[in-house]
């Protein structure tokens, strides 16, 4: 990744609610958030946009649904949090032997073209 812009300084501008590694962490992180922002599940389907129970759906102990492209945009956007994505030094230190080379105009060169298109908004 070098040469390529980095997020310095954010730990100052944003609170950390929660380090996520698994999507039932992610779950956690944002569960929690409900309970801090004391807010029913109801409200957050109004917020969100989303079907009635869907919220419940996701976090509730049943789980009969997932966040997806759209209801995680909508939950995000309903709890005011965003997602940052950061380098774990850590675990990049475990795989990063066993990551191969890309070959010219593969996949690298798509999602460059994505993240500058997502940088722009």
């Amino acid at each position: 990744m070098s040469g390529e812009p980095r997020i310095v300084g954010f730990a100052e501008h944003y609170a950390q609610l929660g380090e996520v590694h698994s999507y039932d962490e992610l779950l956690a992180v944002l569960g929690a958030r409900i309970v801090d922002l004391n807010a029913s599940y109801e409200t957050i389907d109004h917020v969100a946009g989303l079907p009635s129970r869907y919220t419940s759906r996701i976090f509730g102990p049943a789980r009969g649904k997932r966040l997806g492209p759209v209801s995680l945009a909508a939950i995000l956007g309903a709890l005011g949090v965003k997602l940052i994505v950061v380098e774990d030094p850590e675990q990049l230190a475990r795989i990063r032997r066993r990551l191969t080379k890309r070959y010219p105009g593969g996949p690298q060169s798509h999602w460059r073209r994505r993240l500058g298109a997502v940088r722009s908004l």
